[in-house]
């Protein structure tokens, strides 16, 4: 009985082992998120301003970048179609990719965009479905 346990152990040590090694070797993407709504698009410049929640950063885009719209609450990237840089306005959600070692002075890979018309037509919608599907009716949604 005492050699199962110690056998046991022994297992459960090197399978921690062995996860462990397998996260250490995973490699850090080289590129970062950057998640907010536009502020400012400035296409002379080549800048977009984002407000995030650690406040505002300039993303900057040249000719490589590529802009892709998604609509809001989409997840598969595969359904984004492609968009330009003057398509971007301000108040739309945008989801920069920029490089991890310099994020405001290499431009951004890719960036993924949520229309504020869209997210605002979606809210909207979702609202109705909330006040037609009450299930108490005692009292309306506002």
């Amino acid at each position: 009985m005492t050699r199962s346990v110690v056998f046991l152990s022994l297992a459960l040590a090197a399978g921690s082992i062995a996860l462990y090694a397998q996260d250490a070797a995973q490699p850090k993407s080289p590129y970062v998120s950057v998640i907010g709504s536009v502020e400012n698009v400035d296409t002379a410049a080549h800048t977009i301003t984002v407000k995030t929640d650690k406040g505002e950063e300039k993303i900057k885009f040249d000719d490589r970048t590529q802009f892709m719209q998604l609509p809001p609450g989409e997840t598969d990237v595969k359904k984004a179609s492609p968009i330009k840089a003057t398509d971007v306005g301000q108040g739309d959600h945008m989801l920069a990719r920029v490089r991890a070692s310099d994020p405001t002075g290499t431009p951004a890979l890719r960036c993924f965009v949520n229309k504020q018309a869209d997210i605002a037509q979606r809210n909207q919608r979702t609202l109705e479905e909330w006040q037609t599907l009450c299930v108490c009716h005692s009292s309306r949604v506002r």
